[in-house]
């Protein structure tokens, strides 16, 4: 990149836009054979993308952590077997 280009998202609009994709990935795995398979590791890979977002921005670690198992729970709540 030649030029650069500054921008700025702010902690609240990075955790969302995580969310949503985590929920997007989740709602595409609806044919997944299994619930493994169902939790790709998108999931994980966008978790983790946001988590080195969210301590480069500066957020608390507190909220930071907080709002990291809000998501790892969405991205387990992928039905079990028994359940489906």
């Amino acid at each position: 990149m030649d030029d650069e280009q500054t921008f700025s998202l702010s902690y609240a609009q990075i955790t969302a836009i995580t969310e949503q994709y985590i929920r997007e990935c989740i709602r595409n795995a609806g044919n997944a054979g299994s619930r493994e398979e169902a939790i790709t590791e998108t999931d994980w890979a966008s978790l983790d993308h946001w988590l080195l977002l969210a301590r480069a921005c500066g957020a608390a670690e507190r909220t930071v952590a907080e709002d990291r198992q809000r998501m790892v729970d969405l991205i387990w709540c992928y039905p079990s077997e028994e359940d489906q």
